[in-house]
Parts: C-alpha cells; structure tokens; sequence
C-alpha cells in the first residue's frame, strides 16, 4: 500500500472509531453501561456487529475507550485552567464549574 493510501485508510479507520465512541458514549449515558451491548451500537450506526469489533475486541474495551477520551479530555481543562493567571482558590472554582460541581 502506498503512502498515501496509508493515510487516507488510517484517516477512515480513525473517523470509525470515533464514531463508535461517540455512539457508545450517548448510549452508556442514556441506557447505562450494563443495558448497553455492542450491537446496540452496531445498530445505532447502521453497522453490523463483526464491524464494531473490527475496531474494538469488547464492550470493555469500548468502555474503556471512552473513559480514556473523557480524561484525556478532563486533563487537557485542568491543565488550561492551571495555566490561568488567578488564585489557586480562583483555579478549584473555576475547575468545580467545569466539571458541573461548583
């Protein structure tokens, strides 16, 4: 396969799995993890299952996707708000709104 190729499948592969997450994501929040099965999600995307885990070997392993993109995501605020010329009292505040806590 060239490069370019590469890439392009590379860019497809991400764009599912981002995909599957987000669905997973609104499924996990609306249904709850346990009522929730990989093909749920499947179904949701219009896919098939065998697809899912093309992506993915579990329903764990999406889970755990998902929290890892939810930290990653909760980091990156919490590093921002630290950077942040106020009060460390200023930074928890600020840092408790975002999180929905304050």
């Amino acid at each position: 396969m060239s490069e370019a190729a590469t890439i392009v499948a590379d860019a497809a592969r991400q764009e599912n799995v981002t995909r599957i997450l987000d669905c997973a994501e609104r499924l996990f929040r609306h249904y709850g993890y346990g009522k929730t099965n990989v093909a749920d999600i499947a179904r949701e995307l219009g896919m098939s299952p065998a697809n899912i885990y093309r992506f993915f070997a579990s329903k764990v392993e999406i889970h755990q996707a998902v929290c890892g993109r939810m930290l990653g995501a909760s980091y990156k605020m919490a590093y921002e708000i630290s950077r942040l010329p106020i009060s460390a009292e200023e930074r928890q505040d600020e840092t408790l709104q975002l999180l929905g806590t304050g």
